[in-house]
C-alpha cells in the first residue's frame, strides 16, 4: 500500500512539472532561426518601423528662362508688333493695340467657344482713365448700335454682329474707368476691307464713356494685312 501511493505520488508530481513546462511553453514566442529550426525566445517581438517616404530632389533645371512656355490659351490674341498712340478725349484715353483679317473665335449663350465660318477684320482697342471721375466703358459695338466706326478711303465698313454670340475678347459689362484702374481692352469686329485698301481710319464717340469729341486713330495696311 505505502509503495502503491508513492507510486501514485510520483505520478501526479510528473503531471504537474508537465503541464507546467507545457504552460510555459504556450506563453513564448517561437522564433525561428534561418535554418527553420525553432528556438523558444522569451522576449516581446520587436515593432516594424514605418518606411520613410522616399524624398524627391527638385530639377535644377525647372524654372529656367529657357524653359517651354506654357500653351497659350484659345481666344483671339492681337498680333504683335503694332500700337497706335494715346488718343486723349477728356479724362480718357485710347488707342489701338493690334489688328488682323481672321476668322474669329466666337462664344455662344452658353458659354461654348467655336470658330466664326466667316473672317471679319478684328481692331483690339485699349482705354484707360487718366483723372478721377472718368466714366465706365461698355462694347464699343452694342447689340444695337455701335459707338465705333470705320472707313478706308471713304468708303465705310460696317460692324460686324455675330447671331447669338460675340467674339472672345469682347466686354460684357460696363467696366470702370480710372486714374488707377487697369487698362480695359475691348474686341471689335468689321467686315474684312477690299484688297486694294490701305490705311483704316477708326472713330470711337467720346460721348460712349461720357466725354465730348472723338477719338481717332489710324491702322496702316502694314498693321492688319499681316
Amino acid at each position: 500500500m505505502l509503495l502503491g501511493g508513492t507510486g501514485c505520488l510520483g505520478l501526479i508530481l510528473v503531471f504537474v512539472v508537465c503541464a507546467g513546462l507545457f504552460g510555459m511553453k504556450d506563453r513564448k514566442e517561437v522564433v525561428k532561426r534561418p535554418n527553420d529550426q525553432p528556438v523558444i525566445s522569451d522576449e516581446a517581438p520587436k515593432p516594424k518601423l514605418p518606411l520613410e517616404p522616399k524624398r524627391i530632389q527638385p530639377d535644377p533645371e525647372i524654372g529656367r528662362t529657357n524653359d517651354i512656355p506654357p500653351p497659350r490659351r484659345a481666344g483671339n490674341h492681337p498680333p504683335e508688333g503694332f500700337a497706335s498712340d494715346w488718343v486723349r478725349v477728356g479724362k480718357v484715353q485710347t488707342r489701338v493695340v493690334g489688328s488682323a483679317v481672321t476668322r474669329p473665335v466666337l462664344v455662344d449663350l452658353k458659354g461654348r467657344e467655336f470658330l466664326s465660318s466667316e473672317p471679319a477684320l478684328l481692331i483690339w482697342v485699349e482705354a484707360r482713365g487718366v483723372e478721377a471721375g472718368a466714366g465706365q466703358l461698355r462694347r464699343w459695338i452694342g447689340a444695337l448700335e455701335s459707338a465705333a466706326s470705320l472707313s478706308s478711303d471713304g468708303t465705310i465698313l460696317s460692324p460686324v454682329r455675330f447671331p447669338a454670340a460675340v467674339a472672345v475678347g469682347q466686354l460684357d459689362r460696363a467696366t470702370k474707368l480710372g486714374p488707377t484702374d487697369p487698362a480695359v481692352v475691348d474686341v471689335l469686329a468689321f467686315a474684312v476691307p477690299e484688297s486694294g485698301a490701305q490705311s483704316l481710319s477708326l472713330k470711337l464717340a467720346g460721348s460712349h464713356v461720357g466725354e465730348t469729341g472723338a477719338f481717332t486713330h489710324v491702322i496702316p495696311a502694314s498693321a492688319w494685312k499681316k
